[in-house]
């Protein structure tokens, strides 16, 4: 099984591009984020910075941090930070235009208060997903729309962006 895994991770590193070269990007965004745990469902705005690698033609590896501004949902605030390290799955629609899918690890940590005077940290790594389109707006600038959802240990996190990504 181990070698098996071993060769398809080697034949997607080593794929043939038929686009342009392979690229390093990175890029920022802007959206929401809800947060839904067993004690706790609350939303705002969220920001996230990310760096990428085009492997080929159909993947990308990537890494992201998202965070979001403090979400309160009485008597309780959160302030939710996440990083993920994800693989990129893109399927051209268009020469400009690509939809893709999203899977990785995510570690995420939240500060917690409850009240005045309690105050709790959780932190853990667990999965993520989601799923977007990206316009290639020229050819170092590409605009992405994205749902990522991250599992957490009671709950789960949403977020909805739109994304600005530099190519070089």
């Amino acid at each position: 099984m181990k070698m098996r895994l071993g060769g398809l991770l080697f034949l997607v590193i080593n794929a043939n591009t038929t686009l342009a070269e392979e690229s390093s990007y990175m890029g920022a965004g802007l959206g929401g984020l809800v947060v839904d745990s067993n004690n706790f469902v609350a939303g705002g705005a969220s920001y996230n910075v990310m760096a990428g690698y085009r492997l080929n033609e159909h993947f990308k590896t990537e890494v992201q941090f998202i965070a979001a501004s403090d979400l309160e949902d009485e008597p309780a605030t959160i302030s939710p930070q996440v990083i993920t390290a994800s693989i990129l799955a893109n399927h051209p629609i268009t020469s400009n235009f690509d939809v893709f899918g999203r899977l990785g690890v995510a570690y995420w940590q939240a500060d917690i208060t409850l009240g005045q005077s309690s105050q709790l940290d959780k932190s853990d790594t667990d999965l993520t997903f989601g799923a977007g389109f990206e316009l290639q707006y020229s050819s170092q600038i590409t605009l992405r729309q994205e749902y990522q959802y991250v599992q957490m240990a009671d709950g789960n996190s949403q977020s909805l962006g739109f994304q600005f990504n530099y190519h070089f």
